[in-house]
């Protein structure tokens, strides 16, 4: 079974101030922390499920290009 996941910063548990999401900001730290919880979370669950293939994507990426809110979900990724 493949999963695609598409994953937004605003959609977080805990971002309830756009300083949250503003990678210049000491909030945003926080922010990407709940974020890379939440979707290796979801791929723990998908894989528990079944999952053989997960691809996630990071909504903004394109946005910042080279930043993403998922620093350090690309090393969470290859743990699990």
């Amino acid at each position: 079974m493949k999963i695609d996941i598409s994953a937004d910063i605003e959609g977080i548990i805990g971002v309830t101030h756009w300083d949250g999401t503003d990678l210049g900001k000491e909030d945003s730290t926080i922010s990407r922390q709940q974020m890379t919880a939440e979707v290796a979370a979801v791929c723990e669950g998908a894989l528990r499920a079944g999952a053989t293939e997960i691809w996630v994507k990071d909504d903004h990426t394109v946005e910042f290009e080279t930043d993403s809110y998922f620093e350090i979900l690309r090393f969470m990724l290859f743990a699990i």
